[in-house]
């Protein structure tokens, strides 16, 4: 069964599988999950923000 849905950082995504993985029974994992934000490499241009409120603050 694939493990499907979006989640805020393509961070996350290792770290959802690896959970799921392990857990008693799976057997195999597909991943389909995406992400909104690529955070593999910070922006230099940008300010580094973090958390729920990151959208607000990026807004002009």
């Amino acid at each position: 069964m694939p493990l499907s849905g979006r989640l805020e950082r393509r961070s996350e995504i290792p770290v959802a599988v690896g959970g799921t993985r392990r857990l008693d029974g799976v057997v195999e994992v597909v991943d389909r999950l995406t992400h909104r934000l690529d955070d593999r490499r910070p922006r230099p241009a940008e300010q580094a923000l973090h958390g729920v409120a990151e959208d607000l603050l990026r807004r002009p």
